[in-house]
């Protein structure tokens, strides 16, 4: 019988429900008299907070105030549950995206193509990815192909060619690799192909971890034996939970003696599971009015993904990567190895992640990785994503950044 001290012997009892469709539903018809009722009277006090206070840094501006404030309230009642699972149907379209930094002229340039990514192969599935109830299965992944890049879709590597593998954000119990147009820009930005699994949410005992780990391992089997792309041309990219998730992809595939990816791109990182909503401290407490991630939220959608795994396990590197202890870090290579895995970090600094990103990135230092590190000067949490401005100096600085040698 395989040993799996990580696990729990059950789930969790402080795992939160997954709300019914019909329940759901109800709760997101409330928000309309919840954006009415609160949000009116809280963008109001907002106003008047900003009109009649000193502003606490140069830049911000009355139109972040208000985008903060509304983000904050905008989904009303539905943002303290976790939501159903997504039907099966929707997983596997093109979703209507939300875009903001991507023009139509240019979103013509880009192809669109669903793909099927079988799981993984039998043995890989082991250590911290054994779970009884949790498989690898079938899953959808999503091509972007510009029309200058040198493959098309899922053709085979070309000679030469580099590619992108991403992995959204939603704090593992929302999210579609196309809910926003962040993806569109880096494939354009890079001229690569693009490519991105829609990993489980984990929001039942059979979607939560190792569920996602397992889909985002699919998606990296698939581009390196499937479509033969050497792992050394691989950017390895994601958002939120997304980069969270990209760096226990990495961490696993050392435990499998599989070969790093070249670069690994990292985004506001959530980088600590162990933050307790009821006792907010550093970044968290002193720029909550800067940015719109609500703790409580953050707390749920941990606990449901971790439902499986002990205390120790949730607070060591895999899940808590900003806890990471000494040498923790080494399997991303030393900074003077030409095989080493190039690592940029990206984050706001008035975005309450600002502290364990801080810490991700020092780990990384102590332990001698290759890492670079991208601030959003007065950003939020994933500015650099939505927001037009912010993300074009950001394509701006990972174009440079991929370009050096």
């Amino acid at each position: 019988m395989t040993s799996t001290p990580h696990l729990r012997s059950a789930p969790s009892p402080a795992t939160p429900a997954s709300t019914s469709p019909l329940l759901f539903s109800i709760l997101n018809t409330l928000t309309y008299p919840h954006i009415l009722f609160i949000g009116v009277p809280s963008l109001a006090y907002s106003t008047l907070k900003y009109l009649l206070s000193p502003r606490p840094f140069a830049s911000w501006s009355l139109s972040e105030a208000l985008f903060i404030r509304y983000k904050k309230v905008q989904n009303g009642p539905s943002s303290f549950v976790l939501p159903p699972l997504p039907p099966y149907s929707e997983e596997w379209t093109v979703p209507a995206t939300q875009f903001n930094t991507v023009s139509q002229d240019e979103l013509k340039r880009i192809d669109i193509e669903v793909v099927s990514v079988p799981p993984v192969p039998a043995g890989m599935q082991t250590g911290i990815a054994l779970c009884p109830g949790v498989e690898s299965v079938l899953r959808p992944g999503f091509w972007l192909t510009p029309d200058t890049s040198k493959g098309r879709a899922d053709e085979k590597a070309k000679e030469g060619e580099k590619v992108v593998l991403h992995l959204h954000g939603g704090g593992y119990v929302r999210g579609h690799p196309l809910w926003i147009d962040c993806p569109h820009g880096i494939a354009l930005t890079l001229d690569q192909r693009l490519f991105s699994m829609n990993y489980r949410k984990c929001l039942s005992d059979s979607t939560a971890f190792p569920a996602p780990l397992l889909d985002a391992l699919a998606g990296y089997i698939y581009l390196t034996r499937t479509l033969s792309f050497p792992p050394e041309a691989i950017t390895l990219i994601g958002e939120s939970a997304g980069a969270h998730l990209c760096l226990i992809l990495s961490r696993y595939l050392s435990d499998l003696s599989l070969p790093q990816p070249g670069r690994l791109v990292l985004i506001s990182p959530w980088a600590d599971f162990m933050m307790n909503p009821a006792d907010l401290r550093g970044t968290y407490a002193s720029y909550a009015d800067y940015d719109f991630l609500l703790p409580d939220r953050l707390a749920m959608g941990a606990r449901s993904a971790t439902r499986h795994y002990t205390p120790e396990m949730v607070r060591g590197a895999y899940f808590s990567p900003a806890l990471a202890r000494a040498g923790e870090y080494t399997y991303l290579g030393d900074w003077d190895d030409a095989k080493r895995t190039r690592v940029m970090l990206v984050y706001g600094t008035k975005e309450v992640f600002e502290d364990e990103d801080k810490a991700v990135v020092a780990g990384m230092i102590r332990d001698r990785v290759d890492v670079a590190v991208y601030t959003d000067i007065d950003g939020w949490h994933t500015k650099v994503s939505g927001e037009p401005v912010a993300n074009k100096k950001f394509r701006q600085g990972l174009l440079e950044w991929s370009s050096a040698a």
